[in-house]
């Protein structure tokens, strides 16, 4: 019998990962704070580690609600967690990796439009998905929850490299806004 839940378990690991993440927000404000990062990297202000802060955020609040929902769809909330996970990390690395490769304008625009798609698909597409797979087995689940979000989790991999091309200049720079991102 597991001793956490679906919620308990994404509760405990979000406090688990504040724990780890506010010694490197600390770390990296104190930085920007003593000027040794404001003297490395002049292009990088306030307002891009805040824009690198809040698309971490948007990331979580899809992230989290699409690991409780599709827990159901999946039978199990660890299920939910590995499918989720490793479809988001794959396919937002992919969609980094695209938006690199794209000259800066058109990139906006696709991140923007997938932005779009992004919450068409989340919103409008999860009774069809459940409908879809609902009484199939475990492996037909799990294809079918990766079908639904590869493109969505595509979409969510583009904003933080263009962020970061548009507003960072040097390596420090990069660093600290993935930090607090």
């Amino acid at each position: 019998h597991d001793r956490l839940g679906g919620i308990e378990l994404v509760v405990v690991t979000l406090a688990a990962l504040l724990l780890l993440a506010i010694p490197l927000i600390a770390v990296a404000l104190a930085r920007a704070r003593s000027g040794l990062q404001a003297a490395a990297t002049p292009h990088v202000g306030r307002v891009a580690l805040v824009a690198c802060i809040l698309l971490g955020i948007a990331y979580v609040l899809v992230e989290v609600p699409l690991l409780s929902r599709l827990g159901l769809v999946l039978g199990h909330p660890a299920k939910s967690v590995a499918v989720v996970l490793v479809t988001l990390l794959i396919g937002s690395g992919v969609g980094a990796w695209v938006s690199g490769r794209l000259n800066p304008e058109r990139a906006a625009r696709a991140a923007l439009a997938a932005a779009v798609l992004v919450l068409a698909v989340l919103v409008f597409g999860h009774p069809e998905l459940i409908d879809a797979v609902q009484g199939k087995s475990d492996v037909v689940r799990a294809a079918g929850v990766v079908l639904w979000l590869a493109i969505p989790a595509f979409a969510l991999g583009m904003p933080l490299p263009l962020a970061l091309r548009r507003c960072c200049g040097g390596e420090d720079a990069v660093a600290s806004a993935v930090v607090m991102n």
